[in-house]
């Protein structure tokens, strides 16, 4: 099964945790990305996919990561063993792990605090995406600890 993710579905989130995360501080933060700053962006996003499929190969591949971040969709297929209407739920979990892996890179160099909970957030969504993969039947890999 192919799992069709929107690039502006991520860019839609990203938008809205920037603009939490400038309401809910307690002090200023630097101005809010842009549809203007969508082209690096949208290589955030692209650099987040790369590493989440590759993380979850071979249960997840991804035909479309050789191209460059400017397509609209980013297509991810799922092993053939995972049952469709199982891997359907795999989406959100996988737009999450897409946008918060981004936001980590995106305020690295602003707010530390803040790119260790996207960090910390990416990787909560990878280890679930993990958990549900091995949920489905399909063996499992060991992972440093």
């Amino acid at each position: 099964m192919t799992i069709a993710i929107s690039i502006e579905r991520i860019l839609d989130s990203i938008y809205a945790f920037c603009a939490l995360d400038c309401a809910t501080a307690a002090s200023p933060r630097p101005s809010l990305p842009g549809l203007d700053d969508a082209p690096a962006l949208r290589r955030l996003i692209h650099t987040s996919a790369a590493s989440t499929v590759y993380r979850l190969h071979p249960q997840l591949s991804s035909p479309d990561l050789d191209r460059g971040p400017e397509e609209d969709i980013i297509t991810i297929d799922v092993a053939d063993k995972v049952p469709a209407d199982k891997a359907a739920m795999l989406r959100p979990t996988l737009e999450a792990a897409l946008a918060t892996g981004a936001m980590s890179v995106l305020w690295a160099g602003v707010d530390s605090g803040l790119a260790a909970t996207y960090s910390r957030l990416a990787a909560e969504a990878a280890s679930a995406l993990a958990s549900s993969v091995r949920d489905m039947g399909l063996p499992g890999r060991i992972e440093a600890a």
